[in-house]
């Protein structure tokens, strides 16, 4: 397949259907993490997967044992250093299969990656040049996310405003049942209301 322009141009509702997106250029199953190594979007794929990826996929987030082994091989320092796609060789200790992977900056800093299997086929230096323009395309999808995980989370401060004890114990357990709180502020509760100060 060959693209005259920008295969990766346009509007995507979601970082899922940019996933795909990449997935059908490449001819790869596709994932994107942001730069905690947290899954954010991935691809569907056929039969062939293997054990890393399906444990992120299961996990939302790559195992701590591939993120070290990443570490350890240097896949992961090149992508903090570079903005072409690194090759990344199977490490069967961790059922990783052979990779291709590129980081997504903003400026100077990066804020997440794209990862491709390589299933029974290599990248092509042309495949290549695409990975790097879905990089630069995945930027503002992501940004946007970390904003409206960022408004959420301001949105659950809110709730526990400076007040007083007794206004406190009010607005933790009304957030029990609030719809504005939706990351389980409840978990974040004392063991024992009688913790606070007496009204």
């Amino acid at each position: 397949m060959s693209y005259d322009t920008d295969p990766f141009r346009g509007e995507f509702d979601s970082l899922e259907e940019f996933a795909d997106r990449v997935s059908d250029v490449l001819k790869c199953p596709v994932t994107i993490e942001d730069a905690s190594h947290r899954l954010i979007a991935y691809s569907a794929h056929d039969d062939y997967t293997d054990p890393a990826r399906t444990a992120t996929i299961i996990s939302r987030r790559v195992p701590e044992k591939v993120i070290n082994s990443l570490w350890k091989q240097g896949a992961i320092p090149a992508l903090l250093k570079s903005r072409e796609p690194v090759r990344v060789p199977p490490i069967p200790d961790v059922g990783l299969g052979s990779r291709v992977a590129v980081s997504i900056w903003k400026n100077d800093e990066v804020i997440g990656f794209i990862w491709v299997l390589e299933t029974n086929r290599t990248l092509s230096p042309e495949e290549m040049e695409w990975l790097k323009l879905a990089a630069k395309a995945a930027k503002n999808k992501v940004l946007q996310l970390y904003m409206r995980k960022n408004k959420k989370k301001s949105g659950c401060k809110s709730c526990f405003g400076s007040c007083s004890p007794a206004t406190l114990r009010v607005k933790m357990t009304s957030a029990l049942i609030s719809p504005r709180c939706k990351s389980r502020p409840h978990r974040s509760l004392p063991l024992s209301f009688s913790a606070l100060p007496p009204i």
